[in-house]
């Protein structure tokens, strides 16, 4: 299984890439001035199957902020990006019978777009969660890769169910920006930062919102074109995300490092450095993993908080408590009663 490095070719240069580079002509830029800034020569255009490196891509983007002078440039692009950017995964979603289901198909053919972003749907009696952990640490940047997923899924939906708004929150896990009030102009007034992560909360039947192109022939089409490509992908993702994943699909314990670099076949050395690279550690990608596990059950509401201490492996409840404050600010009773709260204003 390959660890993959920020400047490996890992992102489909003919999807964000290539409508990011167009999005920016029609602002005004010259293409091929950010073609040489940024190395994406035009002979990516001839092959459909290029790939360019996340180091590349992060570049286009910072250049066309820059020269744009647009620093919410993110839900801008995300807006105008819609389903046709996103190609065999976009049209088999625009083709689901409702929006869970799209859902469905754009979290498991995401990595066949690029694997910067890692999605998943948690679903509870009470809210879904759409959340997005990011595979790369990249500062602002990264921003940018959140603020489009949010945007693009947002108003790809409002057009595949024909609605002029719907009932979701949209919650960020950085400070507010300095142009907040774009957030509020382009999702909706349920905008919230300094959360424990990347999320869009919802009621439940939301995702039983029916769409309005549904093609089960064109869904089976995509699948089985998307199967193929994904054998070809291989394991290749972001370090972030297969260690996260990793993390996470135990449902009791936790791997320490030797672990995941046995697993991952390197050695305990190399794993670190790599990490130390992307300016992250394994005890806080831990720490993110017993976080998220711990505001699941939190939100479930159906575990005490023993039951999430013991689950989580903590000594006693007293020490989970102090590690969630610390995490969040909030006390696990006061987070939880917070989401009842939200919950009913959703409902």
């Amino acid at each position: 299984m390959k660890i993959i490095q920020s400047n490996d070719p890992i992102i489909f240069y003919h999807n964000h890439p290539k409508a990011l580079l167009s999005y920016a002509g029609e602002e005004g830029l010259n293409i091929a001035e950010l073609r040489d800034l940024t190395g994406l020569d035009e002979e990516l255009e001839k092959d459909f199957s290029s790939k360019v490196s996340y180091n590349q891509y992060k570049s286009l983007i910072k250049a066309c902020i820059d020269k744009l002078n647009n620093p919410a440039l993110g839900l801008h692009f995300g807006r105008r990006l819609m389903f046709s950017g996103h190609g065999s995964v976009g049209l088999g979603s625009l083709a689901c019978n409702t929006v869970g289901e799209a859902l469905d198909i754009i979290i498991t053919y995401k990595k066949l777009i690029s694997p910067i972003t890692v999605m998943e749907i948690i679903r509870n009696s009470n809210a879904a969660h759409v959340t997005c952990t990011p595979a790369f640490e990249g500062g602002d940047v990264q921003r940018f890769f959140i603020e489009v997923l949010f945007s693009t899924l947002y108003h790809c939906f409002l057009q595949a169910t024909k609605k002029t708004v719907m009932d979701c929150t949209f919650e960020f896990n950085y400070a507010a920006p300095e142009y907040e009030n774009e957030y509020y102009k382009i999702l909706n007034d349920n905008v919230r930062f300094n959360t424990h992560r990347h999320q869009i909360t919802c009621h439940p039947s939301l995702l039983d919102t029916p769409l309005t192109s549904s093609n089960p022939a064109i869904i089976h089409e995509i699948k089985s074109r998307s199967s193929n490509l994904m054998r070809e992908l291989g394991d290749n993702e972001g370090i972030l995300t297969l260690i996260s994943q990793y993390i996470r699909q135990r449902e009791t314990g936790y791997p320490n490092i030797d672990d995941v670099a046995n697993h991952f076949h390197t050695s305990k050395s190399t794993l670190k450095r790599r990490l130390k690279g992307l300016n992250v550690t394994y005890t806080e990608l831990l720490k993110d993993a017993r976080l998220d596990r711990a505001c699941n059950y939190l939100e479930s509401g159906e575990l005490t908080i023993e039951d999430i201490t013991q689950r989580l492996q903590f000594s006693e409840a007293a020490a989970f408590r102090r590690a969630f404050k610390q995490w969040t600010g909030q006390s696990p009773s006061s987070y939880r009663e917070s989401i009842k709260v939200r919950q009913q204003v959703i409902a």
